[in-house]
């Protein structure tokens, strides 16, 4: 098709896209140079360095997907043929192809032009900041997204003189705390004052299957959900499914039959790196994302002996509480 019209929704796409909310309604204006700086330190100029990714209008799905997984990457611009960008793919596009079973070939353009697309070109301008824009207000851009449909955790950079510079994730806003996590500003803030509590994040059974995760993920509104064999207790569960699994999935033709349990990377007995105390640091949870480059964190209860999953954390929960960190 050349476009997910309206005519062509399914009952699968109408869990994946929801009613559509007045996307001005979550928009708010960057700060400009002139205004007041936040108490936060640092500016999205400090913390932009790695080459920006791009992908063309023209390119398919398998073109995206393929570019998010071999350069590591969760999101990636597009650009038309004159070079200027028209929106932007994100991991959970990707998700949400493969949740309605969009076919690998399908044109970066057109799915810009239809329902699901996180950040097509309408609302480029309202989720663009700038190089001195401060960290804590482009955090509080990106939170104020959280709960429209447009929601992707991503923002793109633009110089004022130059074309965009790239985009910035939940994940860059964390790698930045990691620079300041020990002051006064930051450092009292624990894991367990932003994580999501295990009653409300998303569960499968050990025998969900690939699409079920997924349908989970989107009803929640959440990008992880948790996998678990039935044990009432936090130690009843097996891993957590993400996008970045999906992804993989979606390149690999694995069907939404497949178990979920089987192809999830998340599995607990590879938690060494994917797991924080509820009583760490904010700083210290936002250091070990950085260090392993993953976007969720399984939250440890912090009494002695016990390996009970008490909730999540991810890059996003931290980058949102950039806003008002000044006041902490």
């Amino acid at each position: 098709p050349a476009a997910l019209t309206p005519e062509a929704r399914t009952p699968a796409m109408e869990v994946a896209t929801g009613a559509r909310a007045n996307v001005g309604a979550a928009a708010v204006k960057p700060p400009g140079d002139g205004e007041e700086a936040a108490a936060v330190p640092g500016v999205v100029g400090d913390i932009m360095g790695r080459t920006p990714v791009t992908c063309p209008q023209n390119g398919t799905l398998a073109d995206v997907a393929e570019q998010l997984i071999t350069q590591n990457r969760t999101a990636s611009m597009v650009v038309d043929v004159r070079g200027s960008v028209v929106g932007a793919m994100t991991e959970n596009d990707i998700l949400q192809a493969y949740m309605i079973d969009v076919p690998k070939d399908y044109s970066v353009d057109a799915w810009l032009r239809g329902d699901c697309a996180r950040l097509p070109n309408f609302i480029v301008g309202a989720l663009t900041v700038h190089p001195t824009t401060t960290l804590e207000a482009a955090s509080s851009v990106m939170r104020a997204q959280i709960l429209g449909d447009y929601a992707c955790h991503h923002l793109l950079v633009k110089d004022e003189s130059w074309p965009y510079r790239g985009i910035l994730s939940a994940l860059d806003l964390a790698r930045a705390i990691c620079k300041w996590g020990s002051t006064s500003r930051f450092g009292g803030r624990r894991v367990s004052d932003v994580m999501k509590p295990r009653s409300v994040l998303p569960v499968c059974p050990q025998g969900a299957t690939l699409s079920q995760a997924v349908q989970e993920m989107l009803l929640a509104r959440q990008n992880c959900v948790l996998v678990a064999d039935g044990d009432p207790s936090g130690s009843g569960v097996l891993g957590l499914v993400t996008p970045r699994d999906i992804l993989r999935a979606f390149m690999e033709k694995v069907p939404g039959s497949a178990l979920a349990v089987n192809w999830m990377h998340g599995l607990r007995s590879r938690w060494e790196r994917r797991t924080i105390r509820s009583d760490a640091p904010l700083a210290e949870a936002a250091e070990v994302m950085a260090s392993n480059n993953v976007h969720h964190l399984a939250v440890i209860s912090p009494r002695p002996g016990m390996e009970e999953v008490v909730g999540l954390v991810s890059s996003a929960d931290i980058a949102y509480s950039l806003v008002g960190a000044g006041a902490q």
